[in-house]
């Protein structure tokens, strides 16, 4: 009963970190592709995230750098993970909510099988 109260406080925690930073960058303005060279890249606040690029279930290629200018939520979760399951459908809420032209959110799997992953997006209706 302890671990799984704990389990819920963490999760809250770490969703309602993560709708701060989200209005905290969203208020930012956008980096423009010919400024970029003059913005270090890291992990740090103020940092340009670096570049990747990654396949979505339906087979498209998808690249961080052509959402510059955009807010970019990331989110790396595995379908087994149970504090994933516990935030997935609190994300899906935000991406409804928020979602749209300036909000781009990624769900990122690295390890499972495509039909895994599949299964955990209709699971928690994620549409993102």
């Amino acid at each position: 009963m302890k671990n799984t109260f704990r389990i819920i406080i963490v999760t809250g925690l770490v969703s309602i970190l993560g709708i701060g930073l989200l209005f905290e960058f969203h208020e930012k303005e956008p980096v423009v592709p010919n400024q970029a060279s003059d913005i270090s890249i890291g992990t740090t606040k103020g940092e340009m995230a670096s570049d990747f690029i990654g396949t979505t279930l339906t087979g498209e290629t998808i690249k961080l750098s052509d959402l510059r200018g955009k807010t970019v939520i990331i989110n790396v979760f595995a379908s087994w993970c149970g504090p994933c399951q516990l935030e997935a459908p609190h994300l899906a809420q935000v991406y409804k909510d928020l979602g749209g032209d300036d909000i781009e959110f990624i769900g990122l799997n690295f390890e499972e099988n495509p039909s895994e992953v599949a299964a955990f997006q209709a699971a928690y209706d994620w549409v993102f």
